[in-house]
């Protein structure tokens, strides 16, 4: 199922790595680092109107996260 995401945003160089070897391309990956610095700027809906969701977390289907449901 890793390799169902679109794009990819580990918090580190080695998750970055443990990708890669299962296979995820370079070009759908972005190392961001923990932590993440905060804002408060809102993102404005696209102009095509469509809603888009990120998930940012484990993947974990049935451990803490509960991606399952």
């Amino acid at each position: 199922m890793l390799n169902k995401a679109d794009y990819y945003l580990p918090i580190s160089s080695g998750i970055t790595k443990e990708l890669e070897k299962n296979g995820i391309k370079k070009s759908s990956i972005s190392t961001v680092y923990n932590p993440v610095l905060t804002s408060e700027n809102n993102i404005s809906k696209s102009n095509d109107g469509i809603s888009r969701f990120v998930y940012v977390g484990r993947v974990m289907l049935n451990e803490q996260k509960i991606l399952k449901k």
